[in-house]
């Protein structure tokens, strides 16, 4: 039976999502549900000497409350790029895989970004062909949900032909599990609270929490066999 995933776009999204994406047929993208800045969309966490930094990339909000994750514009006067580049190269310069994929990211900072969901979409992808995870995305905002009621997200994974949603451990609401189970779709839950087991990381002590470049700059393509041991 169709197992499908979803999530928000994220910016370099942590492991989990990755994690989900590998073990889902299809993975649902949700990239028109509302920007609430404090869901860290446009942000994500490294492993640097002093700990964890957070890259965080610029939005435009003023007046703009009600606005999609796909209608976010990326502050144009901030120099956000050049900054997270750098970030990126001091905290893992010294990784064993950095240099066989650092082009790859160098040109993904040299282009001019206007829209959040365009950048966060070119890392998603970056990594996803990079680790070589075939699974299809589909976009909620290009599903026409014929049925009408009942959440996006279920509605979602009508239109998809799911049996199964893959959700991160316990995190779906009881209204959503009541609907899903009306719907006919059962729930698999992957344990991502529990990190898969620890990959190389260039400073102590190991920090689970961040976006999937830590493990791919430490670990290279083995990113696979780890998020695989994780459920």
């Amino acid at each position: 039976s169709m197992i499908a995933a979803a999530d928000f776009p994220w910016y370099l999204p942590h492991w989990q999502f990755f994690q989900k994406m590998l073990h889902a047929d299809i993975f649902l993208i949700a990239d028109d549900f509302r920007f609430r800045p404090k869901l860290r969309i446009n942000r994500t966490g490294i492993r640097t000497a002093g700990g964890r930094q957070w890259l965080t990339v610029p939005v435009l909000k003023k007046n703009r409350s009600e606005q999609s994750i796909r209608q976010v514009s990326i502050n144009p006067d901030s120099a956000w790029r050049q900054k997270h580049w750098k970030s990126l190269a001091i905290a893992y310069q010294s990784a064993a895989y950095f240099e066989k994929f650092d082009q790859d990211f160098a040109r993904l900072y040299q282009r001019e970004w206007q829209s959040l969901f365009e950048l966060n979409l070119e890392t998603i992808r970056l990594v996803r062909d990079l680790l070589g995870i075939t699974t299809p995305i589909v976009f909620f905002s290009r599903i026409s949900a014929e049925s009408s009621g009942g959440s996006t997200l279920v509605r979602g994974l009508q239109a998809v032909g799911a049996k199964e949603y893959l959700c991160e451990g316990n995190t779906v609401p009881e209204g959503i599990k009541t609907e899903l189970a009306r719907a006919g779709i059962s729930l698999r839950a992957a344990n991502t609270s529990s990190s898969p087991r620890p990959w190389h990381q260039l400073f102590d002590p190991f920090i689970a929490d961040l976006s999937i470049v830590d493990m791919l700059f430490n670990e290279g393509v083995d990113c696979l066999n780890i998020l695989k041991s994780g459920l």
